[in-house]
Parts: structure tokens; C-alpha cells; sequence
């Protein structure tokens, strides 16, 4: 699958976009992965400061599943989507 990212994001990642090869992922499982060990995108997600879309839909359920041909995209309030 591929996850984009916008905002902040680029800057707390290091880059606008990974490609992740795995399958029976949730959503959960993405952020968990992307995090540095700090919870900033976990944090963000509670605090309803972060957007997460999966194929040009705004999912709010953490436990949405994705799959390989999946585009997840993250992206922070206000940051024009």
C-alpha cells in the first residue's frame, strides 16, 4: 500500500510518501508503525488534530482494515487535504 503524507508530517517523517508490503493491517497498525516511539501521530489522531483517509475516504474507526492496493493518506486539519 501506499501512505502519503501532508503537513507537519512530512517534516516529522522525513519524506511525503512510504510504500508499506503487508497484509491484514488495520489503520492502528500504519500510525503504530510510522510512529518514532514518541505516539506524535497516535497523540495527533486523539486529539482529532490528524485526518486519515483510505482511498479518498476519511475513515475515523483506528480499526479500518487495508490492504496492499490501498492508498492511506495522512493529513492534518487545515493542511487543504
Amino acid at each position: 500500500m501506499l501512505v502519503r503524507f501532508r503537513g507537519w508530517l512530512v517534516d516529522y517523517l522525513g519524506h511525503h510518501e512510504t510504500s508499506i508490503e503487508a497484509s491484514n493491517l488495520t489503520v492502528r497498525d500504519i500510525l503504530a508503525m510510522l510512529d518514532k516511539g514518541d505516539e506524535e501521530i497516535l497523540k495527533a489522531v486523539h486529539r482529532k488534530g490528524l485526518f486519515i483517509s483510505v482511498n479518498g475516504r476519511v475513515v475515523y474507526d483506528l480499526a479500518t482494515e487495508v490492504s496492499n492496493n490501498d492508498l492511506v493518506t495522512l493529513f492534518p486539519i487545515g493542511s487543504g487535504g
